[in-house]
């Protein structure tokens, strides 16, 4: 507003129609572009973003058939964030599972320099496992909860790449797996397990290994028990070399590792290759 033009970052993240949701869930935060940091003519306060501290988080949901906004909320703490784990309805209740930081530091502790930094309690800023919520019927002047549903005396107060067993993706689910932290360090080292339901969170310490990726949630065919899936994730030891482990989702236990032939340099996602590379 005003005679400053500002581009605020945004995420969204949606509730599949054939669960009855139908909703897409936009999430706003007070990380704004910098314009003059983009073209780089001016620093920001977190690389390419500044942040507006008071401007609010802010959820938007939207009726994906009428294309209207059903509901726009503020939420009743300012966070920032990268990714969701899941959404979905309860009811005419929307709640939106999200892995939530104060502010935007961490996009300052993305660069290699902090990454290369000595190991420190406070090598990576804190993060949480959250559960945002928007009743349909209040009104837009009603501030939506935000209730942390994670342990962080066991992730290391860190969560980060959280994600849900597909078979759950747009409906209540119980589990998150996510990425943790060992301190003292500087990134990711540890696989989380959540249960939303009860607080708590399980982890798998790989031991030796520097990095811990994303993990991807393959579920056993044929079986609708959460505890029967196998978690892949990608892990880095301190040599450098990358290898795929294989972890029971339900004993939060590694049961098989594979060593990569070639050098894999780490990745926020997964990537995709040539059939014949």
């Amino acid at each position: 507003g005003g005679a400053e033009a500002t581009t605020w970052m945004v995420r969204g993240d949606g509730i599949k129609r054939r669960y009855g949701g139908g909703y897409a869930v936009i999430v706003e935060t007070p990380a704004v572009y910098s314009l003059a940091a983009l073209v780089g003519g001016l620093p920001a306060d977190h690389v390419v973003f500044d942040w507006r501290a008071g401007a609010g988080t802010w959820i938007r949901v939207v009726d994906v058939a009428s294309g209207k906004v059903a509901a726009t909320r503020r939420c009743a703490e300012e966070f920032f964030f990268f990714h969701v784990a899941n959404c979905f309805v309860e009811g005419r209740t929307v709640h939106i599972d999200v892995a939530a930081y104060a502010d935007g530091d961490m996009v300052n502790g993305l660069s290699l320099a902090r990454m290369r930094m000595e190991a420190a309690a406070d090598g990576a800023p804190r993060s949480r496992l959250a559960r945002v919520s928007v009743n349909l019927d209040e009104t837009d002047d009603a501030l939506a909860p935000l209730a942390y549903v994670d342990d962080p005396s066991q992730n290391g107060h860190f969560c980060e790449f959280p994600v849900v067993d597909g078979r759950v993706a747009g409906r209540r689910h119980r589990y998150v797996y996510a990425v943790g932290f060992r301190r003292p360090g500087n990134v990711a080292n540890l696989l989380t397990r959540t249960d939303v339901d009860a607080g708590t969170t399980t982890t798998c310490d790989f031991g030796g290994v520097a990095v811990v990726g994303e993990p991807l949630v393959v579920a056993k065919p044929g079986s609708d028990d959460p505890d029967k899936a196998a978690l892949l994730v990608v892990i880095h030891d301190f040599g450098g070399r990358a290898h795929l482990s294989v972890v029971d989702a339900g004993a939060m236990a590694e049961v098989a590792r594979a060593t990569l032939p070639e050098p894999l340099p780490y990745g926020f996602h997964g990537c995709w290759v040539a059939r014949d590379a």
